[in-house]
């Protein structure tokens, strides 16, 4: 979603994709200025989809707390490393939801390169032997990039986090099948 001013008025730019690689393009809605904020004063952002299955938010809180959500795949990487810089360059709270790429090859690139500080990383992946039952790798190669500096959090149905004015709760606790 793009917003922008087209001739004194405010104009919005909707991209949409389908699962099947499908697009949609709807251009040149126009509206009048929002009155107030959002969100009390938090800024919200959705990443750009580079593939359908991607998933990524950056919240930027009243008192400039960075939390980010997952944070897509490693071609998302680049331009969340820039949004997270552009806000100071510090991840305040990085909550990861499950341990697929489309989710968390940014934050593995993230941490490889050493793009940004994180402070506190929520995350429950499985344990190692049911990774390794699998043939699954990933959520091992995110375990070893994460640096020996970021407290981690291992989140469980029904934990709240407060985070400025912004609350988070955990639905549901992480769920592992050997299949």
């Amino acid at each position: 979603t793009d917003i922008f001013e087209k001739g004194g008025e405010c104009v919005a730019v909707f991209e949409l994709r389908g699962y099947d690689g499908t697009e949609l393009r709807i251009t040149d809605i126009r509206f009048e200025k929002p009155i107030g904020k959002l969100f009390d004063g938090e800024i919200l952002y959705q990443l750009p989809h580079t593939s359908a299955l991607m998933m990524g938010y950056v919240m930027i809180t009243k008192n400039k707390k960075v939390i980010v959500v997952d944070g897509g795949d490693i071609k998302d990487g680049a331009l969340l490393t820039e949004l997270i810089k552009k806000h100071g360059g510090v991840v305040h709270h990085w909550f990861v939801t499950h341990c697929h790429e489309d989710h968390i090859r940014a934050i593995i690139d993230i941490f490889q390169k050493e793009a940004v500080c994180v402070n506190t990383l929520y995350y429950s992946f499985p344990d190692l032997s049911i990774l390794q039952e699998r043939g699954d790798e990933l959520a091992e190669k995110f375990r070893s990039a994460i640096p020996s500096y970021v407290k981690m959090v291992t989140p469980k149905k029904g934990d709240r986090y407060e985070i400025d004015s912004v609350k988070v709760c955990v639905l549901n606790d992480a769920w592992f099948e050997k299949s």
